[in-house]
């Protein structure tokens, strides 16, 4: 059993989604989990689950309990914490990651894990 087919029977129970919702649900979660360090927006992850924008975010919502950017967001920086374990330096890992700017990046980073790029390296590494 996939992980994404686990996913699937956990929505179903969770949300009682039709089953085609849940494709498209499943769809756009793949979609995040394969381009998040590049530039992606809600139209292209829509476009991939062959849905609306508008209902992508509902349904996401309703399945994952985050809209699909701050799932994004989630993603990126739990893989900046694992590229700062490589020793590469902030604005490397912040532009690999797909962040527009260092300040961007900076403070989404010090919102979730409460310190900044910088301070984290410094004393964890």
């Amino acid at each position: 059993m996939t992980y994404y087919y686990k996913q699937i029977i956990k929505i179903r129970e969770e949300n009682f989604l039709k089953p085609y919702l849940i494709e498209r649900v499943i769809k756009a979660k793949q979609a995040i989990d394969t381009n998040y360090n590049k530039e992606i927006d809600l139209n292209f992850i829509a476009k991939e689950a062959i849905v609306s924008k508008y209902h992508l975010i509902k349904l996401f919502k309703n399945a994952y309990g985050r809209t699909p950017y701050q799932l994004i967001t989630e993603r990126r920086i739990q893989k900046a914490v694992e590229l700062f374990k490589n020793d590469l330096p902030v604005s490397e890992v912040c532009y690999l990651l797909g962040f527009e700017s260092i300040s961007s990046f900076s403070i989404y980073f010090k919102k979730h894990i409460g310190v900044t790029p910088t301070n984290f390296k410094k004393s964890n590494f």
